[in-house]
């Protein structure tokens, strides 16, 4: 059984799984595919052509661009932004820390046709330039410049 809060914006030809909450405030661009046990908290936004795959978590204020790709176990916090054409492996972390300070609004950064390795930690605040691929199982607590390949750990190669 879902549970989908009223206030959520859903687009054309979209397929839910079972068991998927939906928190409110989500809009669900056209075409969007969302499996299993997935769990979508407030203010999320995700773009068109989009596979959301089984027991992924978005933890809320997150948006997510078009044709992306989340594997199964993803975990993505808050305070993210996933530009298009981004694919990210099964079990990758997203990390966020809330400081608090007054008119510091820190977003960690997915540039366009990215692609992280599975079991990836994503640091928080970190700015992941276009082009950029991940190894698995790395740690990226810096950013990445455009069209670099990093390792694990998570340096340029």
């Amino acid at each position: 059984m879902n549970h989908i809060h009223e206030t959520v914006r859903i687009g054309k030809n979209i397929i839910i799984g079972h068991n998927c909450i939906i928190d409110k405030n989500v809009i669900i661009g056209d075409g969007v595919k969302i499996k299993h046990n997935v769990e979508i908290r407030a203010n999320v936004k995700i773009g068109n052509n989009c596979l959301i795959d089984s027991s992924v978590c978005l933890t809320g204020d997150a948006e997510i661009g078009n044709d992306v790709i989340l594997r199964n176990g993803v975990i993505i916090s808050r305070n993210v932004l996933i530009c298009n054409h981004v694919f990210i492996s099964p079990n990758v972390v997203f990390l966020f820390q809330d400081h608090r300070r007054k008119g510091c609004e820190v977003k960690t950064v997915i540039g366009e046709n990215v692609f992280i390795g599975a079991s990836t930690v994503i640091g928080f605040g970190v700015r992941i330039g276009a082009e950029v691929v991940i190894g698995a199982q790395s740690y990226v607590k810096n950013d990445c410049q455009q069209g670099t390949w990093v390792g694990s750990p998570a340096r340029l190669l």
